[in-house]
């Protein structure tokens, strides 16, 4: 191939059946969770545990998801701060967080 290879910091999409898929990290280093908006419905992505939620709304706002305002995001009936590691609040592979504006 004549492309050079992505940068790991540079999102990249997939089409899935299920929700569109937004990879972000290495496939050994990086866990599935799924952002719901109400709206907008479910958007796989793929982030490292170390991630912030920072991180993860960067992501989600780069999969350029018709309809999708994210405002606050929130797991267990808890809002999420920003400067939170995902690992940090439990959250794990398969999870699902919701996205709220």
């Amino acid at each position: 191939s004549d492309r050079p290879p992505r940068s790991l910091a540079e999102p990249s999409f997939s089409q899935s059946t299920r929700a569109p898929r937004v990879h972000t990290a290495p496939r050994d280093a990086a866990m599935q969770i799924i952002v719901r908006q109400w709206l907008a419905g479910n958007l796989e992505v793929d982030v490292a545990p170390e991630a912030t939620v920072a991180r993860l709304k960067e992501v989600a706002r780069a999969a350029d998801y018709p309809g999708v305002l994210f405002g606050n995001f929130y797991f267990g009936g808890r809002k999420l701060q920003d400067s939170s590691r995902l690992s940090e609040l439990g959250i794990n592979p398969g999870d699902v967080v919701e996205a709220v504006t």
